[in-house]
């Protein structure tokens, strides 16, 4: 297993180096944080995923321990630690979520970058239905979006689920590209487009803003249906009024430079 230690220096605004993309390697990067009480499920439901892998892709993890004040680091290295496909990553201080998916695909080696969720609000099972638009080569970076027509929500609370709605629905006006949903942290993006894109938000604003930015870019975004289920263990770190004032600065923003 690789352990490796993210400076607290580097910055998200940092863009991915270009890699050698290797076959059809496929780099999977999980942000954690403060996730100690996920991480037996995490392992559970990535490993199923990895022995009943039938496709023809490889995987490499990438598992982000985004400064947690818990032993979220030490269990990732204990639990993880029989499997040499999964990699650990340490980023000091706390950044937030993108920060740490960036982080990850700094180090990844992969065709294509998956993120998704330590808290398996997204199965992990869902990544074959990335694959398969991977494989059709239409687009540049693949959300799952559970606001589909064909995707589904089970058991989120309809107050949470009604605020993020609305977002995406403002987003939906101010993009190019007419998506059900642009803040799902579960979705796909070329290593030759990441090397591209720089942020400003780390956190859950980010995932918007790699959007905005891929578009900017000349990059086509598309969608597939997900599934997104109510976390199940831990704590939602998701500070709901800090997270709205962040994506309203960031509209203004959108709408001040246009598209």
């Amino acid at each position: 297993m690789s352990l490796l230690t993210q400076s607290p220096s580097s910055a998200v605004s940092e863009p991915f180096p270009t890699s050698q993309l290797s076959g059809r390697l496929i780099s999977v990067i999980v942000p954690c944080f403060n996730e100690s009480a996920a991480i037996p499920q995490l392992k559970s439901r990535l490993k199923d995923f990895v022995d009943h892998n039938s496709s023809s892709f490889k995987f490499e993890f990438i598992l982000v321990d985004d400064g947690s004040t818990d032993d979220t680091y030490s269990l990732l290295q204990s639990t993880f630690a029989d499997d040499q496909r999964f990699s650990i990553i340490r980023q000091l201080p706390n950044r937030g979520i993108t920060a740490a998916i960036l982080a990850g695909g700094r180090q990844a080696q992969g065709e294509w970058l998956v993120s998704i969720d330590s808290d398996c609000t997204y199965d992990p099972q869902q990544i074959y239905n990335l694959l398969q638009r991977i494989e059709d080569g239409c687009a540049d970076m693949i959300i799952g979006s559970p606001y589909h027509c064909s995707g589904k929500v089970l058991n989120v609370p309809r107050w949470r689920l009604a605020i993020s709605k609305a977002a995406n629905r403002i987003y939906r006006g101010l993009f190019r590209t007419k998506l059900t949903c642009y803040t799902s942290c579960f979705r796909a993006i070329r290593p030759s487009i990441a090397s591209r894109v720089v942020v400003q938000n780390k956190g859950y604003v980010g995932m918007a803003e790699m959007v905005w930015r891929v578009e900017r870019l000349g990059g086509k975004v598309t969608e597939i249906p997900a599934v997104l289920d109510i976390r199940r263990y831990g704590q939602s770190k998701l500070r709901l009024a800090r997270v709205v004032v962040q994506h309203l600065k960031f509209m203004a923003k959108v709408a001040f430079r246009g598209n």
